[in-house]
């Protein structure tokens, strides 16, 4: 399928079955095994552009001026909603709520059934990712805090050092700081471990999370470590490394 304009974000449904080409001002909904366009959404123009998330048949989608739910057969709106602030992106849809986050550190949720909101929260921190875990909104920042979802309210605040960066997985949030790697289970809202990594004191490290292991870069190294234990496998040298991909037993870096 050919579209309008420059994509500048794909996405792909819950059930792999579209994947979502977003322009500034338009969504193409295509279908994955063919690449046929299935159908598209008119947006309100916006340069920065974030992901399109579905779920249980209903893509959720914010633009410049509205929080949008399309039904994911045939593009029809069901509800939509205005927003209050430019910039606001849809970070998570579950069947409690559509969370929207915005650049001035606050997070909204809306009814996923009306689209009506039921709580704003004033986050405070300059935040850039959150994981929900059935009832509960996690935000890894300053330390991990954890947000009831129905209520709005901080419920449990764990401060560390400055987190610079993070990843979610089998609910188990990964994170780095400037001097440690760290698990920990949101089931139990515990640490299940934490490692001190001889990391470099320029830059902000990043993490990315796989089915065995971890990767930490920061800006002259790459470390690999046991996803289970955190226990470092080994250590590589590079120059600024990122974009990490895996060829069989190989792992690449740009």
């Amino acid at each position: 399928s050919r579209v309008d304009a420059k994509i500048l974000e794909l996405s792909v449904t819950n059930d792999g079955k579209l994947v979502f080409a977003r322009t500034a001002s338009r969504l193409y909904a295509i279908d994955a095994q063919t690449g046929q366009e299935v159908w598209s959404f008119t947006l309100s123009y916006q340069i920065d552009s974030y992901p399109t998330i579905s779920a249980k048949e209903i893509v959720y989608i914010a633009d410049s001026k509205t929080l949008w739910a399309l039904n994911q057969k045939n593009g029809d709106v069901i509800w939509s909603q205005p927003l209050s602030e430019v910039n606001e992106r849809v970070i998570a849809a579950s069947d409690t709520a559509i969370l929207v986050c915005s650049t001035s550190s606050n997070v909204s949720a809306y009814d996923p059934k009306t689209g009506s909101l039921l709580w704003k929260f004033p986050v405070y921190w300059h935040h850039e990712k959150f994981y929900v875990n059935k009832n509960t909104i996690y935000v890894p920042e300053d330390g991990i805090y954890a947000i009831s979802l129905p209520a709005g309210q901080v419920v449990q605040e764990k401060g560390t050092d400055a987190i610079t960066d993070s990843r979610f997985y089998n609910d188990i949030i990964y994170y780095v700081t400037t001097k440690d790697v760290v698990a920990f289970n949101t089931q139990n809202e515990s640490e299940i471990w934490r490692h001190s990594l001889q990391l470099s004191e320029y830059g902000l490290p990043k993490i990315e999370v796989y089915d065995k292991f971890i990767l930490v870069m920061d800006m002259k190294s790459v470390f690999k470590l046991n996803r289970d234990t955190g226990k470092l496998i080994w250590k590589a040298s590079a120059s600024e490394p990122s974009n990490p991909s895996i060829i069989g037993d190989d792992i690449f870096v740009l």
